[in-house]
């Protein structure tokens, strides 16, 4: 599939090409171009609707892409049906997202970058997954290919305010190189 649309891109480009340079050689051979210019036209508008059908099909495409994403983080995490909040309450910059779940499985470098494959829509958003579980509250943000992962002392009641969110003990911080995968432990 991802080769047969540029193949007919091409196509199509080539042949509108080909339809306009034979409708201005008509015109300058002061020939009857009605029927070339139809057909040019007619093939801009086939083009134009290809463009379209394939940018809905990449958006969708996309959209399938995180759902999936997003459905196996959520399944690595265990027996559990996170919460997804796309804002947080007091949050004054609107970019705080936050995961509430019930989980045993702590966040390490993997979950972390599966996370933000999942979740992550622009380097602006900080992340907070609330674990009710373990009493933890793991603070994720993004800088270009480095992520940065810092895990809190979970505060009752935190989630529902972004002015106590990770207000906890840091119990340990590190940071991920996404091109590289290498890990660098920082508390």
């Amino acid at each position: 599939m991802s080769i047969f649309f540029p193949f007919l891109f091409l196509v199509s480009l080539i042949t509108m090409i080909v339809f306009f340079i034979k409708s201005y050689k008509q015109k300058k051979a002061e020939e009857d171009n009605s029927k070339s210019k139809k057909m040019a036209f007619i093939f801009l508008g086939c083009f134009t609707l290809f463009f379209i059908l394939t940018g809905i099909t990449a958006l969708n495409t996309k959209k399938d892409d995180k759902a999936k994403l997003k459905k196996d983080f959520n399944k690595s995490l265990g027996d559990t049906s996170p919460t997804w909040c796309k804002s947080v309450i007091n949050d004054t910059t609107g970019n705080w997202r936050e995961l509430i779940v019930y989980s045993s499985k702590s966040i390490d470098k993997d979950l972390a970058v599966a996370y933000s494959n999942a979740y992550f829509e622009s380097d602006q958003e900080v992340h907070i997954i609330v674990n009710l579980y373990l009493k933890t509250t793991t603070v994720i943000n993004k800088y270009g290919n480095t992520l940065f992962v810092t895990c809190h002392e979970y505060q009752d009641k935190e989630e529902h305010d972004a002015k106590k969110l990770a207000g906890g003990m840091v119990l340990g911080e590190f940071m991920i190189n996404l091109d590289t995968g290498e890990t660098e432990k920082l508390i």
